[in-house]
């Protein structure tokens, strides 16, 4: 007899718990902080973070998380990516931990879904490698895998298995669609996408 598929139910978080875990979200994202960057600059527990992201679960912040994340994403300079001078004094802009609480009272009787990113809560590994693809990621210059990994998080509010990726961006090198370039270490490449017609491979 076939076992029958367990169906998936969305997990409920309360409103105002919602709330906050998407003003947590939109401060990362803006910083482009990938979760376990952020789980470390803030001394929480490793996966938490993604956790509380992750619809199908049913984590939430305490008082003592967002403060710890507020410290982390105000010590975070990405001014060096933009080429500006760093932002210190009056012209930096710091986030308070008022700004990831609701400004009034969230009320509400019914249960709320948790619900983030639904167009892609259930993306593979192939299909979020093939949409970095479409986006222009890989046009500009060779990117190694921890970079890959970081942009997955960001964009699809997931990480996925270190191997599924690095699987799926080998079968594409061999496809022809990328183009692989092996560093000194072993079983280390950097990838780009492969502007030429023919299927080809650097190793």
């Amino acid at each position: 007899m076939a076992k029958k598929e367990k169906k998936w139910h969305p997990s409920t978080v309360k409103a105002a718990d919602l709330e906050t875990i998407n003003k947590v979200k939109e401060a990362r994202e803006k910083q482009e902080i990938s979760h376990r960057t952020l789980e470390n600059k803030a001394g929480i527990a490793e996966g938490y973070i993604s956790n509380a992201e992750n619809p199908r679960l049913t984590a939430k912040y305490t008082l003592g998380h967002l403060n710890k994340i507020v410290k982390a994403i105000n010590q975070t300079d990405k001014s060096h990516l933009s080429g500006k001078k760093s932002g210190k004094g009056k012209n930096k802009t710091l986030l308070n931990l008022h700004d990831l609480i609701p400004e009034k009272p969230v009320l509400s009787r019914k249960k709320v879904l948790k619900v983030i990113n639904p167009s892609v809560k259930e993306i593979g590994p192939k299909n979020a490698i093939l949409t970095l693809i479409t986006t222009g990621f890989f046009d500009r210059r060779l990117v190694n895998l921890d970079e890959i990994e970081a942009n997955c998080i960001r964009l699809f509010g997931k990480s996925f298995i270190r191997k599924s990726l690095s699987h799926r961006l080998n079968l594409l090198s061999d496809e022809g669609v990328l183009v692989r370039h092996k560093t000194g270490e072993p079983d280390t490449y950097h990838y780009k996408k492969n502007e030429t017609e023919e299927p080809q491979s650097q190793e």
